[in-house]
């Protein structure tokens, strides 16, 4: 309640700070955030986990705030999209009344991933290099944020079967190669989608997501390493293939050699950074508006020069906090399917987050993904609420649900 109160006074300092008054209409902005809250809240009824949600509603108001801030032309479709996305939460929670049948379906989900990769490889609108981008009508989304919930259910449920219960019955592992290779076989099939869409930002995601559930499943860290030796082959070869992603590992290793041109951005958000101190600018005071698609890709770094240090901090330990509260409802579950479920449906937020964040602050390349709840749009934020809603039902089930599946 306080976290949707405290960002319902934020919308309206904005309002103000940008105006110097209150539109009728804009000042409608916090309350209506505050009732999809609540209403949010209301639906999941018992299901509703109290860290999880502060944790997401906090994330979810401070990018609004900012979205309004840097484009209040877009704030209204913002605060729709995050209606919708609440809505799915709670939708997501109430159906789900079993998980079992992701046991049963786990190639139908696997290869409904591929389908979609593939399909946007055909139909795909591209942007900025690569072709991540399905339009249906007027309306358009990433794929890759449908494909990355598909992959854990794979996962969880073909992991389950074929590696947990080896581990369980003290056979040797991993298992024998023929068990690992549909795992390996969609691994490769995703990586190389990706590659043919040139949108090696949802690669790393996608690696990243398998290396966490194999690591969640076997407890091998062989395979972690594995997993990062392939990435790092994989991002070698990108960079001699694809000239976008060669520029973007040359504007990453020196940006003040391309400032006016490719490194421009990254330019911008690093004084951007260093600008903010550490308490900032101060809100609707700063100037992030002069890095490019502020309020996508480098909404952190906007947070991080009006809110300073401070905010940027208190951002990610939200962030922290959900994850470390997920990870704890994943290991209170008492049964194997339940646990990498959880687990992993977790990690896709954790994964995400460390990328972007990393790339707005140069400890990586610049990969493009959103920030989970944070920054603008439409696809990127209904499917992160889908996933808590996953997480808060799944974690709310009793073990007795899953008895059959052991």
């Amino acid at each position: 309640m306080w976290i949707t109160l405290g960002g319902a006074a934020m919308v309206g300092v904005a309002v103000v700070n940008r105006t110097q008054n209150l539109p009728p209409g804009e000042m409608l902005y916090g309350p209506l955030l505050l009732v999809a809250f609540l209403f949010g809240s209301l639906l999941l009824g018992g299901k509703r986990d109290r860290i999880l949600l502060a944790a997401t509603y906090f994330l979810t108001t401070v990018g609004f705030v900012e979205i309004y801030r840097l484009r209040p032309d877009l704030a209204a479709k913002q605060l729709g999209w995050i209606a919708l996305g609440v809505f799915v939460m709670a939708l997501a929670s109430r159906l789900l009344s079993s998980y079992r049948w992701v046991e049963r379906f786990k190639y139908l989900l696997g290869t409904s991933a591929l389908g979609l990769l593939a399909i946007t490889i055909i139909f795909g609108r591209e942007v900025g290099g690569a072709k991540a981008w399905l339009r249906v009508g007027s309306w358009q989304f990433e794929p890759v944020e449908i494909v990355k919930v598909l992959l854990v259910l794979f996962l969880a449920g073909y992991l389950q079967e074929n590696v947990l219960r080896a581990k369980a019955g003290k056979n040797r592992l991993p298992p024998s190669w023929a068990a690992w290779g549909p795992v390996l076989l969609m691994w490769g099939l995703s990586i190389l989608l990706l590659f043919l869409q040139r949108d090696l930002g949802a690669a790393l995601l996608l690696i990243g997501i398998f290396t966490a559930m194999l690591y969640l499943a076997t407890g091998h860290g062989l395979l972690v390493g594995a997993s990062l030796v392939f990435s790092g082959f994989a991002a070698v070869v990108s960079s001699l293939i694809f000239p976008h992603v060669r520029t973007r590992v040359q504007i990453w290793l020196n940006p003040w050699a391309q400032i006016s041109g490719g490194g421009y951005q990254i330019a911008q958000a690093l004084f951007a950074l260093a600008s903010g101190g550490l308490t900032g600018r101060g809100l609707a005071v700063g100037y992030p508006q002069f890095v490019p698609a502020a309020h996508t890709d480098f909404i952190f770094v906007a947070i991080a020069e009006e809110l300073g240090l401070l905010g940027a901090v208190a951002v990610l330990c939200a962030f922290l906090f959900l994850v470390a509260r997920g990870w704890q409802l994943a290991l209170e579950k008492e049964d194997r399917l339940g646990f990498l479920l959880v687990a992993g449906l977790v990690s896709i937020l954790a994964i995400q987050a460390l990328i972007i964040v990393g790339g707005t602050i140069r400890v990586i390349p610049l990969t493009g993904i959103t920030l989970p709840f944070v920054s603008y749009g439409g696809s990127s934020l209904v499917s992160n609420y889908f996933v808590i809603g996953l997480i808060c039902a799944i974690s709310s089930l009793p073990g007795k649900v899953a008895e059959g599946i052991s």
